[in-house]
């Protein structure tokens, strides 16, 4: 079959070999045609088209509103470090702190959340702090009242590390904590303060009573004064 293919003449070879690069060509043409419209022209769709808004599950979602309504709610949030804390052991320490007058909550949050939360915010110092396990004990509570209950009972399990937190709009840390915990009751500081102003309103009513008296004592004397060198003027005459 080989032989035949060698011998036919040029003429022939030319016309086998020009036949499917003409089909080649024509091919080409079709799809160029403009009567092609299924494929679409991608350059020309908008970017909004072709890329969809970013969605969040709707768990994320949920605890992401959930950790920014605890941090707007609460006076005291502290961030504690829980290492292989079991099951068992944390119903155990919620249920110790349900006992305080304070009404703590203990919160196990997930750490990526939070941080996205607190970043670009007044809390982002507290990124640092976030990193692992962690857990935030929440209350309404006066700070003092508060940690003066909560602490003795971190204290007592190991596996909780206290971090730092926030009072109010302030960011404290461990060392903060102690000093608050030094403090005097809120109720006491309040009945100083009010004692130190009702005492300095009782020496200005003081002083402000007793300056008419001393004005109407010394008109008196300036009087008896005048009065005693008008006789003696009437005398000498």
């Amino acid at each position: 079959m080989s032989l035949r293919i060698a011998a036919l003449a040029p003429s022939t070879l030319r016309h086998v070999v020009t036949k499917p690069a003409a089909t080649c060509v024509l091919r080409t043409y079709a799809t160029s045609s403009p009567d092609a419209t299924s494929v679409p022209d991608v350059t020309s769709i908008p970017p909004s088209t072709t890329r969809s808004a970013r969605t969040h599950p709707p768990r994320r979602t949920f605890l992401y509103t959930k950790y920014q309504a605890t941090l707007d709610s609460n006076r005291l949030v502290l961030i504690l470090q829980h290492n292989n804390l079991t099951v068992s052991e944390l119903v155990h320490v919620r249920q110790e702190l349900s006992r305080l007058s304070s009404s703590p909550i203990l919160t196990v949050i997930r750490s990526g959340i939070f941080t996205a939360l607190i970043r670009n915010s007044p809390y982002e110092n507290l990124i640092p702090l976030v990193l692992g396990p962690t857990c935030l004990i929440t209350t309404d509570s006066p700070e003092a009242t508060a940690l003066a209950e909560i602490v003795p009972v971190l204290a007592k399990h190991r596996k909780l590390m206290l971090l730092g937190g926030k009072v109010d709009g302030a960011l404290i840390n461990v060392e903060d904590v102690k000093r608050i915990m030094a403090l005097p009751p809120l109720e006491s500081i309040r009945a100083e303060v009010l004692g130190v102003l009702e005492g300095q309103t009782r020496q200005v009513i003081g002083v402000l009573g007793k300056r008419p008296q001393e004005l109407v004592l010394a008109l008196e004397q300036h009087e008896g004064n005048l009065r005693g060198r008008g006789e003696e003027a009437l005398g000498e005459h």
